[in-house]
Formats: C-alpha cells, sequence, structure tokens
C-alpha cells in the first residue's frame, strides 16, 4: 500500500480548520438549543405555578365536611399577617410580672394585679404584714427598671399591721 500526498499542506490546515469550525458549530448550536429548551422550561412552569397560585387563592378553604360559610385563602393570609404584625409590637408581660412579683418578700401578699396597656399603668393589692415591710416594698418597686412614680396612699401607713395596700404605677415599657 502506497500512501500518496496528493493536497498541498496549505489545503490539508485549510480542511483541518473547517473540520474543526464544524465541529465547534454543532456544539454551539447543541449549547443554545439546550439553553433554548431548559429556558422555555422554566417559562412555562413559572406560568403553570402562577395560575395554579390563582386558583389557589381564588378557591374557598374548607376545614370540615359540615362548613357552613367556607373561609377563603386570601383571608387567612391577611389574618396571619395581622397577627404577626401584632407579634412584633408586643410588650414581654412575662418579664414585667416577673420583676413586680420578685419584690415581693415574706412579710407581704399581693392579691390582684391590674396592668393597663393603654394608660401603662399598674394596680397592686395586697397585704403587708407590716408598716415596714410595705415601705421596703414601695422602695423596692421604686429600684425596679420597669416601674416609676409608684403612688402609696397615706392611709395605708397609719397602720402598724395586717395593711390592706393599695399602689399604683407607672410602667416603663420599652
Amino acid at each position: 500500500m502506497i500512501y500518496l500526498n496528493l493536497l498541498p499542506y496549505k489545503f490539508k490546515k485549510e480542511l483541518r480548520l473547517r473540520y474543526v469550525y464544524a465541529v465547534l458549530i454543532r456544539i454551539c448550536v447543541s449549547f443554545i438549543l439546550t439553553l433554548t429548551f431548559i429556558s422555555g422550561l422554566f417559562f412555562f412552569s413559572g406560568k403553570v405555578f402562577s395560575n395554579f397560585y390563582n386558583v389557589i387563592d381564588s378557591t374557598d378553604f374548607l376545614m370540615g365536611a359540615d362548613v357552613k360559610e367556607p373561609i377563603r385563602v386570601s383571608d387567612v393570609n391577611v389574618k396571619i399577617g395581622e397577627i404577626s404584625k401584632m407579634n412584633n409590637k408586643r410588650t414581654d408581660w412575662i418579664n414585667i410580672m416577673a420583676s413586680s412579683s420578685l419584690v415581693f418578700n415574706n412579710f407581704s401578699c399581693i392579691n390582684s394585679m391590674e396592668i393597663d396597656n393603654v394608660s401603662k399603668k399598674i394596680r397592686l393589692k395586697g397585704t403587708a404584714h407590716d408598716r415596714d415591710s410595705l415601705i421596703n416594698l414601695k422602695e423596692e418597686l421604686n429600684n425596679s427598671d420597669y416601674f416609676s412614680s409608684i403612688d402609696l396612699p397615706i392611709k395605708n401607713i397609719f397602720q402598724k399591721e395586717y395593711i390592706n395596700f393599695s399602689l399604683e404605677a407607672d410602667l416603663n415599657i420599652k
């Protein structure tokens, strides 16, 4: 077998380049077609999910078999949004009540506690064993971070033992 080299070097190089260009063009075209196909899938799936969401949002939300008035999903979403807004504006009442109960010692007892969120006042009613424990209670409340301007009526201080007291204080709510 004889190998004849009939094409000059210049033409061989040109044939190789044409072959490489053809392969590159095929790869690029297949890449572009693949990207077009994938982007089309994302586009149509987005449309389907959007339509699905609109159908779900416009239908009724059933809570059981014997529902007289079904609730719309959009109404539920509005109520959930309102509740989350309320949670962001909440006051930490547990810490306030814990700090107010820490100031009571063995010689004083609380019977009722009223907290007014609008006027930011607290009213405490209870019994103190003696006059010193009542004055100590007032001082402890003054030293607390949550209470200020404590109003203890003077009539409570005139008794010596088993004093029924009623005091009012302003709340320092952040």
